[in-house]
């Protein structure tokens, strides 16, 4: 069955409107919280759409149910062409009072590629942007429904997909399943983008479990370098999409990257590799042999996070991080206050690392300034030791990082005496004479 989670956004690919009607009142019949009143956004005109829901009547009585509990708001005739002329400000205030309304929990906005094909495309964006952020802020569910055989479907798609948290398709079957009613039009299944890690390093493999395991967008799979060599076919198809590779005995070679394009063709390839450092001719060269990006071994994680959406076309990662509001940098001497942060980031699979240094030589004031936005540290001033919760980090590079900023905190008393040469060049530096 098609279910839809509160405060979730969904864009369901459908092949007319009876399937788009009935889908999506399914959805809202399904939610384990109740049906809840509803919203009905389309373009169509009043009678089109009645003779819509008579269709879907007679396939799915269970719509009577839902049909009293929602409000069917239509478009004016001519609305884009004043969006056109006038902006986007006014749609997006009257979006804003139906979105604040309290007692409307799920919106369907019916045939998005009929509303948004008449705008420009970056009005429709905009647009798409709007419904989101609105639907997100007064954690209300959300679908979009639009048909990728129309042109502007294909282009809300491309708008749509970074926004929505699962896409779905609608695809036909012959039979029903057991715990599916037998007038379902179709069965709805989700996209689901292909990614592969190889990898013989128990970070990256762990770093990557967390990032892609039980995401309902992305089909996740990993294997070593000696399972790989024992059958490629294994692993890599026409569908893979992602393949992300990372090993210390054997790098990534001119020839293993044409086995790989040879059976992945339209997968992106990324090559995560043993340096610390890497020059542009090493950049050059691995886009050479047919790699998307190569990056060191101790990489910019948020740069990786965001590469990697940008590939998949997903905010799987951001859309967590979202999902955390009040996550700002914390020095406090509350060591369950700590913990419980520690558990949020848990729950919600916010990649961080836990790690403990001495207090000796650093101000308090300063601490603020060795963590970032989201970070948190916990002063325990008997056993003069901090502990740090960082986000979004490497493990292996936490230290390193950590003994650089509190290097940078220390006072100038604490630092070694200069000489007069030194301290002239450097006043030399900060005043400049005229």
């Amino acid at each position: 069955m098609f279910r839809v989670d509160s405060g979730e956004i969904v864009c369901l690919d459908v092949k007319d409107n009876g399937s788009a009607l009935q889908l999506a009142a399914a959805a809202q019949a399904e939610r384990p919280f109740g049906p809840g009143g509803g919203v009905v956004i389309t373009s169509l005109h009043h009678d089109l759409l009645r003779e819509e829901l008579r269709s879907v009547v007679e396939n799915f009585p269970d719509i009577e149910r839902i049909h009293p509990l929602t409000e069917y708001l239509f478009l004016r005739e001519g609305w884009s062409g004043m969006v056109a002329k006038e902006g986007t400000e006014a749609i997006r205030r009257e979006l804003g009072k139906i979105f604040g309304t309290k007692e409307w929990t799920f919106f369907h906005i019916f045939r998005a590629d009929l509303i948004f094909g008449g705008l420009r495309e970056s009005t429709a964006e905009l647009l798409v942007d709007a419904v989101s952020e609105m639907a997100r802020y007064h954690g209300k569910t959300l679908i979009f429904t639009y048909s990728s055989r129309t042109a502007a479907g294909r282009r809300f798609r491309a708008a749509a997909a970074k926004r929505c948290d699962t896409l779905y398709r609608q695809t036909s079957r012959d039979t029903a399943q057991e715990d599916e009613p037998a007038n379902l039009p179709a069965k709805v299944e989700t996209e689901r983008s292909p990614v592969l890690l190889i990898s013989d390093d128990a970070q990256m493999e762990s770093l990557h479990d967390l990032l892609f395991e039980n995401e309902k967008s992305i089909a996740y799979s990993r294997c070593s370098f000696e399972e790989l060599k024992k059958g490629y076919r294994s692993y890599l198809n026409e569908e893979s999409l992602l393949v992300i590779y990372r090993s210390e005995e054997q790098p990534l070679c001119n020839r293993m990257v044409e086995t790989i394009r040879s059976l992945a063709p339209n997968a992106k390839l990324v090559w995560i590799s043993g340096r610390d450092s890497l020059r542009q001719s090493d950049r050059h060269a691995a886009i050479g042999i047919g790699i998307e990006r190569i990056f060191p071994r101790l990489f910019d994680l948020q740069e990786y996070i965001l590469f990697l959406e940008q590939i998949l076309n997903s905010e799987f990662y951001t859309r967590r991080k979202k999902r955390l509001p009040g996550l700002e940098k914390v020095v406090t001497g509350d060591r369950d206050l700590l913990q419980s942060r520690m558990e949020r980031l848990r729950r919600e699979r916010i990649l961080f690392c836990n790690i403990e240094m001495e207090s000796e030589g650093l101000d308090e004031c300063n601490l603020s300034r060795m963590i970032r936005e989201g970070d948190a540290v916990f002063v325990d001033r008997q056993r003069r030791r901090l502990s740090f919760v960082l986000i979004d980090i490497l493990g292996s590079s936490a230290a390193k990082v950590l003994s650089k900023r509190a290097r940078d905190c220390m006072p100038d008393d604490k630092s070694e005496p200069q000489s007069g040469k030194s301290r002239e060049r450097r006043e030399r530096r900060v005043w400049q004479k005229g």
